[in-house]
């Protein structure tokens, strides 16, 4: 299982492959980075159905959270 961690998670491109990932059997999302929606579940941040993933405000903080990928 290959973890991602998505930056402009909550933008029009995240809103495009977060359903993309997380159909993907050998794919796990696992968190996204957004200033604007640091704090926020990223599913609903993206205007979608909740997820319980987290957003942190900057790269940095989110590679701090184990991940294999960050897609920028």
């Amino acid at each position: 299982m290959i973890r991602i961690t998505l930056a402009g998670g909550a933008g029009w491109v995240g809103k495009a492959l977060l359903p993309a990932i997380s159909a993907a059997p050998a794919l796990e999302l696992v968190a996204g980075v957004s200033r604007k929606s640091a704090g926020l579940d990223l599913g609903a941040a993206a205007g979608l159905p909740a997820n319980r993933l987290p957003v942190f405000a900057t790269v940095t903080d989110a590679l701090a959270f184990p991940s294999d990928v960050l897609i920028d």
